[in-house]
This record gives C-alpha cells, structure tokens and sequence, in this order.
C-alpha cells in the first residue's frame, strides 16, 4: 500500500499574515475578514489568546481586551498565489501531490518510492518541514497509509508523525476528536448532544438515515472514511520548466562576455520548444560566483514568445546593472514554457494595438528596473489620503471596460470641479521620509488640513483624538513637498510637480 503523508499549514492566513509583518512575531495578532472596527477576528495567535482574545469577537472589542493588538486581513489572491508557492516547493520532495478538496490548508503527497533518496520517512519530513521553514511556514507533517487517517491525525495533534503500519494509523484515528473533520455547525452539535465525540463513535454511525439527521456534507465525509483505503493520490500537473547548466572554463566578469554565454543557453532552449512549438513565458538566470554566492534574476516577456531578439534584450537589461564582485564560474538558465497560439507568434513584431505596445514597453521596463516596477493604484476606502489607495503591480493598461469607469467616476465630481484648470501631480515615496523642518506659515502653500487618525489605531503615544495635519510646503530648494505632521514628527509623503 501507497504511504500518504498529510501537510496540515495549520491557519494559513494568519501565517501569511506573520509573513507580511515578520516584526509582529512578538505582538499578539488576530486575522480580520476586513479592516474596519466592525469586523469579526476569524482566528488568533497564542499571545492573542493568552490575553483572552479570541475568534468570533469585533475588532474594536478585541482592542478594548488589548490595546497593542496587531491585526490584518488576507485576500483569497493572496492566499492562492501562496499556496501556489507551498506546491512548487512540495513538488522537489514528491511528483504526486493532491490540494484537499474540504480544506485549503491541507495537502496529500505519496512518499511511495521516496526511501532511496530520503533513507526514512523522518528524513523525508525533516527535509520538507526545513523546505516549508525557509518560506516562513510552519506545518504538522504526518505520514500515514489514508487520506483521511493522516488528515484527521494532522489536525488533532501539534507535531509530527510517522505511522508504521495501517492497523497503528485506524487505531490512532479511532482516538482522534470529531472536531478533527470540518462538519457543519448543525452536524456538529448534534452529533455531540448524541454523544459522538471520537471518529470511532462516528464511523459506527448507521448508514441509513445519516443523510437525513445530518446532511450531504455529514455523509459524504463519513462515506470517505469508510471507503478511504487503496485509493491513490490525485496527482496535479506541474509545468516542468527548462534547465541548462554551463560551468565556465574561465570565471568571467565582463557583463559581455557573461551575454555570450547565455545566449547560447537561449538558443538551445529556444531550439528544443519549436520541436514541440512552445514558448517562453518567463526566463530565471542564475549566476554562481567563485566566492560561492549566487544571483538570481526573473524576466518576463509581454507575451509568451519565442522572438530570440526580444528575449535577450531583457536579459541583457536585467544584468546590466549587477556589479560582479568575483568572477562568475557556472550560469544556469531555467525557461517556463507555455503552449503555443497562432496569433502570439507575431505579437513582437510591428504593435498590433495600443495595448500591445504598452505590454512591451512595460516588458522593458520591468526588465531595466526590476518586476515590481510597474504599478497602478487601486482604490480603497479610508478617509486618510495616503491610506486611499494601495499600488499594485500590472503588466498591462487599463481595458476600456476600466477606461469608462474611470471616466464616469470623473463626471460624477461635484459640479464646482473644473478639470480644465491646471492639476498638480503628486509624486510619492514608497517609503515616506522623516522631515526635520517647522511646518511655518511663511513657506507653507496651503493647508494646514486636519484629519483624524483612525480612532482603533491609536496608541498610548498618540495625539488626543489623533489629528493628522496635511499641507504643501515650499522648500528652500524651490519644490513643493507633500507633508504630514501628527505633532511630534513630519514625513514627507511626496512632491507635486
């Protein structure tokens, strides 16, 4: 029988969380649907709990609880590009991994085979358990004979487990809680009114008239258990990107001669996908020093192309800022392919339409400045302006769809606004700098605005009320900057030109 190892990330969202905000790992966090005072805390970590926070309970109430409480939300974007990332790294330690239909947090892998690489299945844990740390993950790992035995054990339980044989896995399931299976809230209470508290309580359950008492949902996961053994991993499909390898005789440094070497990694790239009439999607160059230290660079084409021209333009963009401080001795070149259409063959010829030439200006761009470069901002709500919006990467223009909604939001300003008059830009810094001036009046343009602060947010150090003051401030340089002051320090959120 197939060995089935569970990978339980255990409150993946609020992982995600940490990971955004790695300076919270000493704070108490809760996970929020949104962030409004109003909304309900989906789940905490144990400092939170420790102080009484819990699930269920209103952000503002979980504030009164604990002032200091750090909180957040995560988007299901985010949460699937994440998971998109835990399957990448899974599939270098098994070819046979299964996303669990009932729960995102838990994955199936078949560790059949895998002893001749590993020695054991603890190596093999210790290994994938080190693998899911380095991405700031932390997940219980238990290898079992079943699906739902090494799932439900995984989620009863805060460490790791390797089960011998499967008579050990049904006898150590048999002992796990009912909690362990994700039943409906109904389901679940009246299975323990009925005093169903274990899975062994549960499998004896009678088949007739489950359906009726406790739902589709109730007998499809006791059906599962019932008939659980034998059945194999549904593998998913893994695009396999192209890996060429070339340790140099002589370690180069030359920006020009390094491009020599990879164009001829590109071209038998390139030669092996028209074989099969694929194309690039994206190109990973990895430079190893003598001193051993490695680089890595990702560039991407507008469009999926097999255009050789366009393809080491970007790469020799991307390099040509890198500053070699030892020689380069072995470069590697990883090619993700994607299937063919007819009608991308040609899209870096001559620009088909305004959005195809923006596609391959902002494909430059990246390439020149880095993938993160191009953004757009999209709007949120709050009251404070540099809360109003979030930049988000984008690799092409707004659809007209977009171009209209942008338009209609114009004509519904009110009906003093005037968009033939001259507009001031504003440009921002991403990372506000601390400003050492006095907000006077001489050189202040306009302004001082008063905004307060969200009232959830506010500190023991904070203003009373939490009052912001905005204003346009003329430089002895002659520019005009874009300043915030909350009384004790000022940043500069941008310039306007």
């Amino acid at each position: 029988m197939d060995r089935v190892a569970c990978i339980n990330l255990t409150l993946l969202p609020l992982q995600i969380l940490m990971r955004k905000h790695p300076d919270w790992s000493t704070c108490p966090v809760a996970l929020i649907a949104e962030e409004k005072p109003a909304s309900p805390l989906l789940c905490t970590n144990p400092l939170a709990a420790e102080k009484g926070v819990h699930s269920g309970i209103r952000y503002s109430e979980a504030l009164s609880l604990v002032p200091d409480l750090r909180a957040g939300s995560v988007s299901d974007k985010e949460q699937e590009s994440c998971l998109e990332e835990i399957k990448i790294v899974l599939n270098r330690f098994s070819p046979d991994i299964e996303a669990c239909s009932f729960d995102s947090n838990a994955i199936w892998v078949n560790v059949k085979g895998l002893q001749g690489i590993f020695k054991s299945p603890s190596r093999w844990v210790v290994a994938v358990r080190e693998a899911l740390n380095k991405l700031g993950y932390q997940a219980t790992i238990v290898v079992g004979f079943t699906r739902f035995g090494s799932y439900g054990l995984s989620r009863s339980r805060p460490s790791s487990l390797i089960l011998r044989s499967i008579s050990e896995e049904q006898q150590a399931l048999s002992h796990c809680p009912i909690s362990s299976f994700p039943l409906a809230i109904r389901a679940s209470r009246l299975l323990t009114r009925l005093g169903i508290k274990t899975v062994r309580d549960f499998q004896n359950l009678p088949i007739d008239g489950t359906l009726k008492r406790f739902g589709k949902e109730t007998k499809a996961i006791l059906d599962a258990l019932r008939a659980d053994r034998g059945l194999p991993i549904q593998a998913m499909t893994f695009a396999k990107p192209l890996v060429y390898h070339k340790r140099l005789d002589t370690a180069l440094s030359s920006h020009h001669l390094l491009m020599e070497e990879l164009i001829l990694l590109l071209d038998n790239a390139l030669t092996q996908l028209s074989s099969r009439a694929g194309l690039v999607s994206e190109v990973e160059i990895t430079l190893t020093s003598e001193d051993g230290s490695v680089h890595s660079e990702q560039v991407r084409p507008a469009r999926p192309s097999q255009n050789k021209k366009v393809l080491q333009r970007l790469i020799d963009l991307r390099l040509a800022n890198i500053v070699y401080h030892s020689g380069i001795e072995m470069l590697s070149l990883w090619v993700k392919e994607a299937p063919s259409h007819s009608e991308q063959h040609d899209l870096f010829g001559p620009a088909h339409s305004q959005a195809d030439a923006a596609a391959q200006a902002f494909a430059l761009i990246r390439a020149r400045l880095g993938n993160d470069a191009v953004v757009l901002a999209q709007l949120c709500k709050s009251h404070q302006p540099e809360k109003a919006f979030v930049w988000q990467t984008t690799d092409q223009l707004l659809s007209a769809k977009e171009t209209e909604a942008a338009k209609s939001s114009q004509e519904s300003q009110p009906h003093d606004y005037q968009p033939e008059q001259a507009q001031a830009v504003r440009r921002l810094f991403l990372h506000p700098p601390l400003q050492n001036i006095l907000l006077t009046s001489q050189r202040r343009l306009a302004g001082p605005f008063l905004i307060s602060k969200n009232w959830w947010e506010l500190g023991e150090q904070s203003q009373p009320y939490g009052t912001l003051q905005y204003c346009f401030f003329l430089s002895e340089t002659g520019d005009v900057s874009w300043l915030r002051s909350d009384g004790s320090s000022t940043h500069a959120l941008g310039v306007v030109d």
